[in-house]
């Protein structure tokens, strides 16, 4: 009853909304543009006064026609506000995403891939605007909600799109609201009407690492989370944010190694964890899914790294604990065994030793 109440009170003209001026995110037109907004904004102290805004705002849009003309300035102005939605860009130009450089000069699809999605994962919001902010974060409830249901059809992405996501406090609807909502979509004649909104949203999400989509289902690539053994309630895990950081690191290693490996054996394991360096509980947040603060790992080196049993030092050698049994380093062959150098990177090597010295058990 609570789901058809909510349902029955819902204006279904509250829609998902978003248009999107550039779809291809390797684009030099998509590229371009942001760097245009994330220059004026680093060069202009934009004001807080209306019309000194609209004056700014206005001079925007000029620096972008000046190098993307369109046919009207409407277009231009919705090539700006693409970013804001996807959260690349802060309403009112006060900023840009802590990651939005990195994702312009990164030049690797795969990790640009990645750095596109943490972005939207953060900070997209459909119905933000240049002078409007929403809280909404439809992205981040159409991932729970996919991974609470495991797939997710077109019909039931057209009823995720009449939802309003702050109405769940769970962060997901679940299979019977679902049903729901698709019920209604169909009464509506949503498909028909809203058809290219459709388009536009489904295309968003076939963009996000670690989402697939298949013979017209989206499902998520890796359903296993690996969760610390020591992680209270009081600090969960983002499952997303962990399916990022553990593809850095599998890309790593298939950069290194040519494969996909654990990054101490370099066996290519068909079970591997993304292992946090500094453990997730204790770590700030920039520090919960850096790749730098994460190895690789076969599940019983994990174990054992994880547990203290055994360590890096700054040359890569494998330290180990004088409690770890002899029969475990014959077998893992541990003994005088190094990491590649190419692993240590000055960032790593902060986290190794907060790991010898808080975690190594000498």
């Amino acid at each position: 009853m609570g789901a058809k109440k909510t349902i029955l009170n819902q204006n279904y003209e509250d829609y998902w909304k978003l248009t999107l001026e550039y779809s291809d995110i390797y684009s030099s037109k998509y590229n371009g543009t942001l760097k245009v907004i994330i220059d004026y904004i680093d060069k202009t102290e934009i004001s807080s006064d209306h019309e000194i805004f609209q004056f700014q705002y206005k001079e925007l849009q000029k620096k972008v026609y000046s190098v993307y003309p369109k046919e009207d300035m409407g277009s231009v102005r919705k090539s700006i506000n693409q970013f804001v939605k996807l959260g690349f860009i802060n309403c009112g130009l006060t900023g840009y995403h802590l990651k939005a450089k990195n994702f312009l000069k990164e030049t690797n699809r795969e990790k640009k891939q990645r750095l596109f999605s943490e972005i939207l994962y953060s900070s997209a919001s459909f119905k933000s605007s240049i002078t409007n902010k929403s809280e909404e974060k439809e992205i981040n409830f159409f991932i729970k909600t996919l991974e609470h249901n495991q797939t997710l059809n077109q019909d039931e992405i057209l009823g995720i799109l009449l939802t309003i996501p702050s109405n769940y406090s769970k962060g997901y609807i679940n299979e019977n609201e679902l049903g729901e909502f698709v019920r209604l979509a169909k009464e509506i004649d949503f498909y028909r009407r809203k058809y290219n909104q459709l388009r536009y949203i489904i295309d968003i999400f076939k963009k996000l690492d670690g989402i697939c989509y298949q013979n017209g289902k989206f499902y998520l690539e890796d359903t296993y989370i690996e969760n610390d053994k020591n992680e209270t309630i009081k600090k969960i895990r983002d499952s997303y944010l962990q399916r990022l950081y553990k593809n850095q690191l599998k890309q790593e290693t298939q950069e290194i190694f040519g494969d996909v490996v654990c990054m101490i054996s370099q066996v290519p394991y068909y079970a591997m964890i993304a292992s946090h360096i500094k453990p997730f509980v204790v770590s700030e947040d920039t520090e919960e899914y850096d790749a730098q603060n994460g190895l690789l790992l076969g599940k019983d080196l994990d174990f054992l790294f994880d547990q203290g049993y055994i360590s890096i030092d700054n040359d890569g050698k494998i330290i180990l604990s004088k409690n770890i049994r002899e029969k475990i380093v014959k077998y893992h062959r541990l003994e005088n065994l190094y990491i590649d150098k190419r692993l240590l990177t000055k960032e790593r090597k902060i986290y190794l030793s907060y790991h010898r010295n808080r975690i190594f058990k000498r």
